[in-house]
């Protein structure tokens, strides 16, 4: 068994794409998300993109039975976000369209980790704007997928205060 898990599976073996659509409701500002799957999900190392779709495609999945469950419709995330700027070798900027990543990144929770520190704030979206492709678009998703859990729980503490 352990064999079988640390080879590249064929296109029969695995479907990356599976669930990755669904998560558009939860990204309301998503631009491009054939090109937004390309880059988390099949960039990069096989590991890192099947990772990344593991990780992805779990999380939503744990979102969606949190939603089911409390009876919450998920909703977009309509909060303030920041464009993320690709950063490409001199090269290849002529390749990059627009220059920035077909999802925005989401910060509301960013802010609230940072608690009120503008330079914190500033450094976390550097920290998760930084880096390949394949990982600054799952970092951008999984912001996403973080805020999706933030607004079930509001949303589910609201209900509790009112007694519904």
């Amino acid at each position: 068994m352990t064999k079988k898990l640390w080879r590249k599976p064929g296109p029969s073996d695995s479907k990356p794409e599976e669930n990755f659509y669904g998560m558009k409701e939860l990204i309301g500002n998503g631009r491009d998300f054939a090109f937004a799957h390309r880059l988390a999900c099949e960039e990069g190392p096989w590991h890192h993109a099947y990772a990344n779709t593991i990780l992805l495609n779990g999380l939503l999945k744990g979102i969606r039975e949190i939603a089911n469950q409390s009876g919450t419709p998920i909703v977009p995330y309509d909060g303030e976000v920041v464009e993320v700027p690709m950063h490409h070798p001199p090269h290849h900027r002529h390749l990059s369209g627009n220059g920035v990543y077909p999802v925005d990144l989401p910060v509301r929770l960013i802010l609230s980790l940072a608690d009120g520190d503008e330079q914190r704030a500033e450094e976390m979206i550097a920290a998760l704007s930084e880096g390949a492709p394949h990982h600054v678009m799952a970092n951008i998703i999984m912001m996403h997928l973080a805020e999706a859990l933030m607004s079930l729980a509001r949303k589910r503490n609201s209900t509790e205060r009112i007694g519904v």
